[in-house]
Parts: C-alpha cells; structure tokens; sequence
C-alpha cells in the first residue's frame, strides 16, 4: 500500500510549510501524495493573486499581478480577461498587453515569491472568468516546428569550446507520449479525458482535448505554381547566391507534370517599378544562371520584401487563374528579421483568399522569430530553415509534398461546456477579438468552397456554432495534438460536449466526431488516462519555465534566472516523490537536464546567451509531438 508513505509525505510537506520562506521556498508535489483538506491548508496560508484581486476591471488585476510578481498563468489569465473585455491596463503601471507573452515570461521567472505548482492549480476562489463562447486562437502549426530551428541555431556553436553539452543536454529529454489511436476509417481521432475522474464539491479540473491524424495520407500531390521570392543582396553574396542556386535546382529534379514556377528578385532599380522575374515550367541550371547574372546587373535599392511579395502574389495569382485546379504557393527567402511584418500578414491573408499558401524559407538564424511563424500562419504555410546547400532536396521534398500529407483542412472545434461548469483559462490559447475572429472565418469560408471546387467535397460553412470554437486550417498525418482547457467545476456529472468538423482529404468527404465526457460525483482515484492529462500539464509547465528562463539569460539576469532555476528543479524533484510519478520515464531526465543547467549557470564564464538558446531549444524538445 502507498498510504504510509503518503502520510509521511504529507507530514514532511507540513513541516517544510512551516518554516519556508521567500529564500527557501517550498513546493507541493504532484498527483495524490497530498490529501485534499492538506492542499487547501496550504492555499489559505497563502492566498494568491487571483484570490486577493478585487471583483473589478480585469485591467486593475493585470496591475496587481505585475505589481506582487505573481505566477505567469495568473498574469495569464488576467491579460486574456482583459482583452475579451476589451479594455486596457493603466499604462503608467507598466502593463503591455500588446507585448502579453514577454511580460508574463518575465514576471514568473524574476518571481521571489513561493510557487505552489499544483496547489495553484487546485485554487477554486476565482473572481472571474472567461465567456464559455467566441474564438480561440488556434496552437497546432504544421511544418517544421521550432525544435529544428533552434537545434541548428546551436550547432553553429559546435566547434566552439563548451558549446557541446549545451547542444546535447536538450537531446536527454524524451516526448509525452499521447494514448490516441489513429482512426481507422476517417481522417481525425477526437479523445477527451480529465485530470480527476470524480470529485464531490466544486473543485478545479483540467478537460483535455486530443486530436490525431489518420496515418494514411491524402496521396499524390496535385500540379503546383510555385514562386520563388529572392533578394537582390542574396545574390551578390557569393555562398548564398550557391545556396539559392542549389535550391532551385532541387524543385527542377522533383517537378511533375503540370508544374510551373516563377522566379522574382527584389531589392533592384528596374525601370517600369516591375522587378526582375522568370516565369517557366523548366528551371534548367544554365537559364536560372543567366537570370542571377542578368539580376545581379540592376543597381540595388533598399530591400523591399513587401513590394517583391505583392509582384510574385499577382504573378501567382494569374498563373492561378491559367491552371485553376493546380496548388499555388508562394516561397519568401529571407535572411534577416521582416519589416512591414503587418502589411506582410494582410497579404499573405488576402493571398490565401486567391487559393495562395505562403511558406518562408530561413536563410539564417536572425530571420527566425515570431513575427515569421505569425506570416505563415496567416499564409497557411510551413517555416523552413536552410543554412546548408546539402538541406536542399530535404527542404524541397518536404514543402512539396506537404499537400500529399494533408489529411483535414479548415478543422472546426466546437466546444460546449455544461452549465454552472466555467472556464477559467484555455492554455497556450487567447480569445481572439472581432477582426481576428472574422478574418478566420473569412479564410475558413474559402477553403470551404475551394475544395468543393477542386475536390467536390460539398460546402457546409458560414454559420457560427455555439460554444468556444478553435479553427485549425490544416492537420498533417499521423500527427497529434493536445488542447488543455482549465474548467472550474460544481460537482460531478457532464463537463463538456466537443465536436471537431473538417475536410476529410483522404476519403474525399465531410468528416465530423462529437464526444462527450463526464465525471463521477464522488471522489475517485485517478487512473492512467487522468495521469496523461496530468502529464501534459507538468510538461506544458516545464516548457513554459525554460522559456521563462531563456528570457532572462538574454537579459543577462543571471541572479534571477539561477533563482528560478533553482525553484523549477525543486519542483520536479518534489513530483518525483508521489508514488504515481515514480514510474514516470520523462521525469528523471527533466530533473537530469535541470540539474545540470544549473552547474553550468552556476560557473562564472557561463555564455548566458548560448544557454538561453539551449534552454529554448529544451522547451520546445519536450513540447514536441511524437511525429516531427
């Protein structure tokens, strides 16, 4: 029986709250090691900001959370508040809610204050939530995720002195894996499952939505008018002039049938305003050199990406209307960080609205940021990196046959939670406002009628579904996906109706699941399926940690970030003693790799950059689905 051993945990946990203070702080452990009565001793000791914070403006509370240091999910939560009340914090305060994600980062990690990781989450006096309803902004992005990005941004460093463990520490960390089967006869598994399989008062519990792709593939990709946008600098640079070259002719060797591509070069004194351009279905080595000698012969002018991206998306947009059943995608190079980043993303929607995906191709590290994830995004595209001429033929294969690993298109969540049940956070989510809500569906309309067009899957948008709604406008096979949402529950019984519809691309239909999902009303012990959910919220909370910490290394703060550093590997070690984490397989590595990124910060010529690269490159490595 574990019964002994959680007395005595609980008691050690008792006194160690006895005597903690702000430079010792003590942390609650995970899963049932603790009673109930025990937790709630522990929060009414300690009150948190959500507890204290005045039944007023959301804003007022934003303003009381930064001024205490409070958690970063309770600053969360408040700045979410704020914008689907829409009003603004009191700017002499400090509070940026158009910067929400750097200030909650750098509030939780410069924290001094005790952080009781699961207590927090079991805290019931919340003074305000979310409308059970509107749009949600969307966490599931296709392509090549963050971690090859990061992971070639540290192996620059790997001749360097040092530099190796910090590149190696990351590979330790070992995914969540996610119990979804993939469906057998559609192209979308929909599961629900809790953190608590029963509870017999009101009480926090975590609904978990999970989504996975068929593992079957929608097949062959369809003919394409590719174009290419390359800058006029990118080609006086010899090595980069090798690289783009080398890129080029990788879609000439993997053309089909029906291909066509347009090449435009930006950055150039022409005559006319029309920039440099070559539009062919044959990408032959001697022609593409002739057009970079030719292109190399304007007199540059100041980079224009914008006024290169608006001539290659008309150019597509006539190729488009020459092959009408063919796919359109427009590839950005880009080797430094964009400017006109909104004209960019009003583009690249207006391009998606003419049946043109934009995907951007990474030439170097510092072309790497969000406002470049936000463009494909909004372009319905992938992000790539490139930084050797032998990723090529990869990269190439990739984007092209990123189509044939298309199983839905425009996935529609609908979400309706049972009543008295409310909503107090959706994680790694925001509601979205008005603009960005119809701008959604005006996208997701599109695809709806696109594909009636070309694959005669019959159209069944334009109405808005009652309940919280999350479209995703693409899922790639065999990949999974969580969405945690943070409910405040009265008592046991049905929490939730979810229904996913979409385009199903591999049996050239309408697909749609619904589920359901109670719990008991009664207590219940938790059992594997409540431990994956458990799992994903300690994972979720780990990524966004190192993420925290890799903020404050770039700001040089090494004193705070040893600090939380310190707290964090506290905290795992505590999740370690509860009786259900000790068969876990991905702890003992968390606590491994924290641990020795504390020694390294703990060394005085420590490289506080190349470790909040590493840190970032950790975050995302234990974020990542099981498929890359």
């Amino acid at each position: 029986s574990d019964a002994p051993a959680e007395k005595l945990l609980a008691k050690k946990q008792k006194e160690e709250r006895s005597r903690r203070t702000t430079s010792e702080p003590a942390m609650l452990s995970f899963g049932d090691a603790v009673s109930e009565n025990d937790r709630m001793d522990f929060i009414e000791a300690e009150p948190t900001v959500e507890a204290k914070a005045k039944p007023a403006r959301a804003a007022v509370a934003i303003r009381e959370a930064l001024e205490r240091r409070a958690p970063m999910d309770e600053i969360s939560r408040y700045s979410k508040l704020n914008a689907q009340q829409g009003s603004k914090p009191d700017a002499q305060q400090g509070s940026r809610p158009d910067a929400q994600q750097g200030a909650r980062l750098e509030t939780k990690a410069t924290s001094t204050a005790p952080s009781y990781f699961w207590a927090d989450l079991e805290d019931t006096n919340i003074d305000s939530f979310f409308q059970p309803s509107g749009y949600w902004e969307n966490s599931y992005v296709p392509g090549d995720p963050d971690i090859r990005i990061l992971e070639a941004n540290l192996k620059q460093w790997s001749n360097q002195p040092g530099s190796q463990p910090l590149i190696e520490l990351p590979q330790l960390l070992t995914t969540t894996w996610q119990p979804f089967d993939p469906p057998s006869d559609a192209a979308l598994g929909l599961y629900l499952s809790t953190d608590k399989a029963g509870v017999d008062a009101p009480q926090r519990v975590r609904l978990q939505i999970g989504l996975k792709g068929s593992a079957r593939q929608s097949g062959q990709r369809s003919p394409m008018n590719i174009g290419l946008l390359i800058q006029h600098h990118q080609l006086r640079d010899k090595n980069t002039a090798e690289r783009l070259s080398k890129l080029i002719q990788a879609f000439h060797h993997m053309k089909q049938n029906g291909d066509q591509f347009v090449l435009v070069v930006s950055g150039t004194q022409t005559p006319a305003h029309q920039l440099p351009q070559l539009r062919s279905d044959d990408l032959r080595y001697g022609s593409v050199h002739v057009f970079f000698e030719q292109s190399r012969g304007f007199a540059p002018s100041p980079a224009d990406v914008y006024r290169g991206y608006q001539q290659l998306s008309a150019t597509l947009a006539d190729m488009a209307k020459e092959h009408p059943l063919s796919t359109n995608l427009a590839l950005l190079t880009l080797d430094k960080p964009l400017r006109n980043a909104s004209q960019m993303k009003t583009l690249a929607h207006a391009n998606v609205l003419n049946d043109i995906s934009t995907s951007a191709i990474a030439l170097t590290p510092s072309a790497n940021n969000h406002e470049l994830e936000r463009l494909v995004i909004a372009g319905h595209g992938n992000r790539r990196i490139f930084h050797h001429e032998t990723q090529a033929d990869k990269l190439v294969k990739a984007e092209l046959f990123d189509a044939s690993r298309t199983v839905a298109k425009a996935i529609r969540l609908q979400i309706e939670l049972a009543k008295q049940v409310q909503l107090v956070d959706i994680w790694r989510s925001q509601p979205l406002d008005q603009h960005q809500s119809e701008r959604i569906k005006q996208a997701e309309r599109h695809v709806d009628q696109q594909l009636q067009r070309q694959l005669g899957i019959s159209a069944n948008r334009g109405d808005d579904d009652p309940g919280i709604q999350i479209v995703i406008p693409k899922f790639m096979a065999n990949d999974d996906h969580v969405i945690l949402l943070d409910l405040l529950v009265p008592h046991g019984g049905q929490l939730a109706q979810v229904s996913a519809k979409y385009k199903d691309l591999v049996n050239l239909k309408n697909g749609e699941v619904h589920q359901s999902i109670a719990i008991a009303n009664h207590k219940l012990a938790a059992g594997p399926i409540q431990y994956n959910v458990q799992q994903n919220i300690w994972t979720h909370y780990f990524s966004e940690q190192l993420d925290a910490l890799a903020l404050l290394l770039k700001q040089s703060n090494k004193s705070a970030a040893t600090h939380q550093l310190e707290v964090l590997a506290n905290q795992a070690s505590q999740l370690r003693l509860a009786p259900a984490w000790q068969a876990d397989n991905a702890l003992p590595h968390d606590i491994q790799v924290l641990n020795a990124y504390l020694q390294h910060l703990r060394h005085s010529d420590i490289d506080l950059h190349k470790l909040g690269r590493s840190m970032e490159f950790s975050a995302s490595q234990r974020l990542r689905s099981i498929q890359p």
